[in-house]
């Protein structure tokens, strides 16, 4: 008896905890993007209000000549994780970071696919408002995922591939996910992402050296969290993907570019055996492991990381166009 006590105790302070959390953010207004931007810009894209962080395009007439890069984050994530690498790569190349639909700054509508042909379509419309022809693709963990799918869906704009602990295989604990999805805890889970969540998760999970999460690092984190939907997003993007965060072998092996895959051997997000399966099946691949380096290498290891791209993307994708 004491014991199914102790049970329903536990249930009463767990769904009270909820309600109150639950009244809390539902009482806190969206602040609209423009507001909580510090850097970049907006432009519309398929009528989606899209915010863009570009470098390198300054020079009107000459920057169509230089090659052009797009990053794409990972999930939960915005284009603040190539913090350290948007100006020096710009310093080269066209760099464009950008918030994909339901991410960041960019606006999270309800009734968007949030698939990954969907996300390809997305990067393509991008590139046809910019008026970029063809272009590199940079992508981390899902972003990766996105860049692959681009590249197998819309070859012929995609000239190169940089996959950084990349979306694509599959892992035993998406099947956990999956049930919890289903289940709706996915929904219960997003009310109490805040600043000590999303801490404990970069730490656990994301980085090998916690130095790089500064609190600079958490407020960009943290704030898009305050834009209308962001807290759904997630979950609707997870559903989109099937609830499997997962590429098909196929996909990948339609991959028919020069691409270089970067993995930190202490990744606890997506394992380093990922990165050797890239390897395989996409043909003439570049695998770069770097040490004592996590789920974000172009965080950590920014300095080589950008060496890396900017070697790559010179020597590689434009070997037979100097």
């Amino acid at each position: 008896m004491e014991a199914v006590f102790v049970v329903l105790f536990v249930i009463f302070i767990l769904f009270l905890a909820v309600a109150i959390r639950l009244i809390i953010v539902s009482s806190q207004k969206p602040v609209p993007p423009e507001e909580l931007s510090t850097y970049g810009s907006f432009i519309d894209v398929d009528g989606i209000k899209t915010h863009l962080w570009d470098e390198g395009t300054s020079e009107i007439g000459k920057e169509n000549q230089r090659p052009a890069l797009i990053l794409i984050h990972s999930f939960t994530a915005n284009n603040y994780i190539w913090r350290f690498n948007v100006k020096e790569l710009g310093k080269k190349f066209r760099v464009f970071a950008i918030d994909l639909p339901g991410f960041g700054l960019t606006e999270k509508p309800k009734e968007y696919g949030y698939t990954l042909d969907d996300f390809a379509r997305f990067v393509i419309s991008f590139m046809d408002k910019m008026k970029i022809e063809e272009a590199t693709l940079v992508g981390n963990s899902m972003g990766g995922g996105v860049s692959v799918q681009t590249a197998a869906n819309h070859p012929e704009r995609v000239n190169g591939l940089i996959l950084i602990g990349s979306m694509g295989y599959h892992k035993t604990e998406f099947t956990l996910y999956k049930i919890l999805a289903k289940l709706y805890f996915g929904e219960l889970l997003t009310l109490f992402l805040g600043r000590h969540i999303v801490k404990f998760v970069l730490k656990w999970k994301v980085y090998y050296n916690n130095d790089f999460i500064t609190n600079d690092f958490l407020d960009h984190f943290v704030n898009t969290y305050r834009t209308k939907n962001s807290r759904r997003s997630p979950i609707w993007v997870f559903r989109g993907f099937n609830m499997d965060p997962t590429l098909k072998v196929e996909t990948i092996k339609k991959v028919n570019v020069p691409t270089l895959i970067i993995w930190g051997d202490k990744d606890k997000m997506l394992p380093p055996a990922h990165a050797k399966h890239f390897h395989r099946n996409i043909k003439g691949s570049k695998l770069i492991f770097f040490p004592k380096t996590g789920h974000f290498p172009q965080d950590e290891r920014s300095d080589e990381v950008n060496s890396l791209i900017s070697d790559f993307v010179n020597k590689s994708v434009f070997k037979d166009k100097s």
